[in-house]
């Protein structure tokens, strides 16, 4: 198995948000575009905008994923990414939670990120104004892992449980003191 499918990797992007984020970007342009009774000349260029538009924002919700290696951490979502020493992140504190049960963790507040119906990706606010790094498909079970950097990952992996354990595995032990 390969880390791209490794259980412990972010949720992909569900097709149904990703074909959503296409038709937001294609039919208020078309509809409008026939409204407007332009020339087709320019119907055809405000589409093909929309198209690469679309295809973009596709592209940039496919870029997904955690890196775990000697040095730590890595997660990219959107055009987002976050490279985290091990030294950087409280495995001790991390948890899987429920954000049912914990609503207070949820990301809220854009602060600079991109989100799309399910997809969230960048950088918010909770519903408790906490710092956040969010890399999210919709699901309700999520990886909260504290950092030193004065923010909290909020990630979505396939099994949640299985990057914690995965990070808890290949951390340096803690230096004694």
């Amino acid at each position: 198995m390969n880390d791209a499918d490794a259980p412990w990797q972010l949720q992909p992007v569900g097709i149904r948000t990703r074909l959503l984020m296409v038709a937001l970007c294609t039919v208020p342009l078309l509809v409008g575009v026939i409204l407007a009774g332009e020339s087709w000349k320019v119907a055809v260029l405000a589409i093909a905008g929309a198209i690469v538009l679309a295809l973009l924002l596709d592209r940039l919700m496919r870029r997904h994923r955690v890196t775990v290696d000697a040095s730590g951490l890595e997660v990219v979502t959107a055009m987002y990414q976050r490279k985290l020493a091990w030294p950087e992140l409280d495995l001790e504190a991390a948890r899987v939670i429920s954000l049912d049960e914990h609503p207070g963790r949820k990301p809220m507040i854009k602060t600079n990120a991109m989100a799309a119906f399910a997809f969230k990706g960048g950088a918010f606010r909770s519903r408790d104004l906490d710092k956040l790094f969010v890399a999210a498909a919709g699901g309700k079970r999520l990886l909260w892992l504290p950092t030193t950097r004065g923010y909290t990952l909020l990630l979505e992996p396939r099994r949640p449980q299985a990057l914690l354990e995965r990070l808890r595995e290949l951390a340096p032990p803690a230096p004694h003191s």
